[in-house]
């Protein structure tokens, strides 16, 4: 189950960063098919594959909101770097003259 979360993580990470998200839909669609036509453990019931595609369903969409949220990240941290560079550069410069 935890390299169903971590894999769903990373690939809506890569499509949220990269695609729209009307991509979702048909990629939820071909994991749902992929998930229900592996075969099945007797020991498991019918509820184990539906609890493994609501995770794989959860953690890919949570995946796509950090890929989303990195693509406006960037900018964000390229217009705070000007405030907080010439402080920090002034800081460096003054301890490598005491040196």
């Amino acid at each position: 189950m935890g390299i169903l979360v971590v894999g769903g993580v990373l690939l809506g990470m890569v499509l949220g960063r990269y695609l729209k998200v009307l991509v979702l839909v048909p990629v939820c669609g071909i994991l749902v098919v992929l998930l229900l036509s592996r075969p099945v453990p007797a020991v498991h019931s019918l509820t184990y594959p539906l609890l493994e595609i609501g995770v794989l369903l959860f953690s890919l969409q949570i995946g796509y909101a950090v890929g989303l949220l990195s693509t406006k990240l960037r900018p964000f941290m390229q217009r705070s770097r000007g405030v907080w560079a010439p402080g920090f550069q002034a800081g460096l410069r003054s301890m490598h003259l005491k040196s």
